[in-house]
């Protein structure tokens, strides 16, 4: 509810990939204009892991970008980001926090 009232998202997700180098943070769009930071390509979005003491980011490939959406939001659209891994040191069942500017998610569980 928080998430919906303040920051016009919702259905947050985070999901270790099969291989568990990359660690996606999923959010449906509820309020376009409220959700416009989440999507902003000037902030780095950071996922911060305490129980491994990492800080993870999004890797910004040579051809491809930054392995994140950041198009304008649109109501009842899905979005997502993806946050490298490379030491496996973020697991299924860790509990973390991501931020972007302002917002903040927290204590969300790695599926």
């Amino acid at each position: 509810m928080y998430y919906q009232g303040g920051w016009g998202v919702g259905d947050l997700h985070v999901k270790a990939t099969e291989s568990g180098e990359l660690i996606r943070f999923n959010y449906r769009v509820l309020d376009p204009a409220k959700a416009a930071t989440l999507n902003d390509k000037k902030v780095e979005p950071k996922l911060f892991d305490p129980q491994a003491g990492v800080v993870l980011t999004v890797p910004q490939l040579e051809k491809v970008g930054a392995l994140r959406q950041s198009s304008t939001p649109k109501a009842g659209m899905n979005y997502w980001m993806a946050f490298a891994n490379p030491t496996l040191v973020v697991k299924r069942g860790h509990r973390v926090d991501v931020v972007i500017g302002s917002f903040r998610a927290t204590n969300l569980v790695v599926e």
